[in-house]
């Protein structure tokens, strides 16, 4: 199989062994492990910031330790802990591969054993290649990364505050029907801003579900709405989560229209009151189904959320 192109350049999902032994691995390194463990799949911006604030604020060398982490097999394992995932190179004789979905990082099977070897691997679900995945992914790396630039509160990811699932069964009404349907989020973290804390359950939304259905067993945006005004509106998720802490939706929509209309419904069903839960951003670098592994941006965490007739929220801030 060939390894380089008609330029010799090299295929990255063929990488070529320089001999180089890998240095034990702790410190930025095994960080880097442990937090791709945490939230999934990374753009190579994302881990040499990741890799600075561990320490190494060096970012030439970053990106060797990354090339490094795909090229190099520790002592005792299989394969180089670093891998990318298979649907980014579908075919690698043919041309370089798309390079606007180039450099997108994974554990390998090696990494994933290393850190359970060590007690350090945090079972989660998803994972997968897919738009929705990765979209989930990058925005908790990022909320992470951001919350780091001003270390003024801590952030917590799911495993670091709670052994409950990012599930739960929701019991509601609809047309004097009862129903008890799961309720799945996309992820969940905590703030801790030293006098309160909050907690955020994040959905990333891709724009693919209805507005509203008859059948209640189809997902729909009024079926999420109807559930979370349970789950989060009548506090269900403190028993959930054990905590009494106040709780949020963060709502990331891909497309303007798509988060436009979901404010514009849930502003009917609460009779124009709007939700001091319901949170909604914009982030159009997700909008192509192949979108591009983004740069590092910190807006999510910085700037203002939008409320239905409810002042904006700042994440940074300590919540009301």
């Amino acid at each position: 199989m060939k390894t380089t192109d008609a330029l010799e350049r090299r295929y990255p999902n063929q990488p070529t062994a320089t001999g180089k032994r890998l240095k034990t691995l702790k410190g930025a390194r095994l960080d880097l492990l442990q937090k791709a463990a945490w939230f999934g799949d990374f753009p190579s911006d994302h881990g040499i910031k990741a890799l600075a604030l561990a320490g190494n604020i060096n970012e030439k060398k970053n990106s060797a330790t990354l090339t490094d982490l795909h090229a190099e097999i520790p002592k005792g394992y299989t394969e180089p802990f670093l891998c990318y995932p298979p649907k980014l190179f579908p075919n690698p004789e043919i041309a370089l591969p798309n390079r606007r979905l180039h450099l997108v990082h994974r554990l390998s099977s090696s990494a994933i054993q290393f850190l359970k070897d060590g007690n350090r691997f945090v079972e989660r679900t998803g994972g997968g290649w897919t738009h929705h995945e990765r979209m989930r992914s990058i925005l908790m790396w990022e909320f992470y990364l951001a919350h780091s630039q001003k270390r003024d509160n801590t952030f917590m990811p799911h495993h670091l505050f709670t052994d409950a699932l990012q599930e739960m069964l929701i019991p509601f009404t609809f047309k004097n029907k009862e129903y008890q349907i799961n309720l799945r989020w996309d992820d969940d973290f905590i703030l801790d801003y030293e006098a309160r804390q909050s907690l955020f359950i994040l959905e990333a939304d891709k724009g693919n579900e209805v507005n509203m259905t008859e059948d209640m067993r189809r997902k729909s945006e009024f079926r999420s709405w109807l559930q979370y005004r349970e789950f989060i509106g009548r506090g269900l998720y403190r028993k959930h989560f054990k905590t009494d802490k106040a709780a949020i939706v963060l709502h990331v929509f891909n497309k303007k229209a798509k988060m436009e209309n979901v404010m514009a419904l849930h502003e009917k069903w609460t009779d124009g009151k709007g939700s001091n839960y319901h949170a909604y951003r914009l982030d159009t670098r997700f909008e192509e189904p192949d979108f591009a592994a983004p740069k590092v941006s910190y807006d999510n965490y910085f700037q203002p959320w939008k409320r239905v007739n409810k002042p904006d929220l700042f994440i940074e801030r300590p919540q009301d």
